[in-house]
């Protein structure tokens, strides 16, 4: 990608990330409206996503807000450079560009609130730790706060209220079994093809 520009390919695949994954919840619908500079699509750093349960969207929501209006600040005082400035320094042509910080995806890694960021004020981090302090004792499911421990479940790691890791085991558990189920028919039907091809090269012969 030659001086920062997209080819039409690109544009396409943005547009319908954008659209069929990002927007395709409430949560991240919500989040664009009240902190569009922070969740701004930005070239070539377009593919970001919020992928958390709904115990943690009020955690996620109250940072975001509170670095929105922090970053809306200094922008306003002038800290961060003009499209202009930015295009001088790195020799680079990107309309509208301006360096501002930018959140890049939230998600849940191994029972733990990722919020990752680029170019933040130095007071974020702190606020950051906090977040992440405060998702490590709330269920991520159902947003208690009551007995809330991170455990692993059948392979994969969540933090959970016992109520709703008891659901979680539950369901995980009965997906294994519906694959096993699927890969147990499927060996099933393979055999039998497999033995219908011997009989009729038999027949053959």
């Amino acid at each position: 990608m030659d001086g920062g520009q997209f080819t039409k390919e690109n544009k396409i695949q943005e547009d319908v990330f954008y659209n069929m994954v990002l927007l395709g919840s409430d949560f991240t619908k919500t989040i664009l409206e009240k902190c569009p500079i922070i969740f701004r699509r930005e070239p070539m750093i377009w593919n970001w996503s919020i992928d958390i349960d709904q115990g943690w969207y009020l955690i996620v929501y109250e940072l975001s807000v509170k670095i929105e209006a922090l970053v809306q600040k200094y922008k306003d005082e002038g800290r961060f450079i003009t499209p202009e400035q930015y295009s001088k320094r790195f020799d680079i042509t990107i309309p509208e560009r301006e360096e501002l910080p930018l959140v890049t995806q939230v998600k849940q890694k191994y029972g733990v609130l990722c919020y990752y960021t680029m170019g933040m004020p130095i007071e974020v981090k702190e606020w950051m730790s906090d977040a992440i302090e405060l998702a490590s004792h709330t269920c991520e499911i159902c947003g208690s706060e009551e007995d809330v421990k991170t455990k692993d479940i059948l392979g994969w790691v969540w933090t959970l209220c016992p109520k709703c890791a008891r659901d979680k085991y539950q369901n995980t558990k009965t997906k294994f079994e519906n694959i096993d189920e699927f890969l147990g028919n499927l060996r099933k039907q393979m055999k039998e093809i497999d033995e219908e091809v011997k009989r009729r090269i038999q027949e053959d012969e």
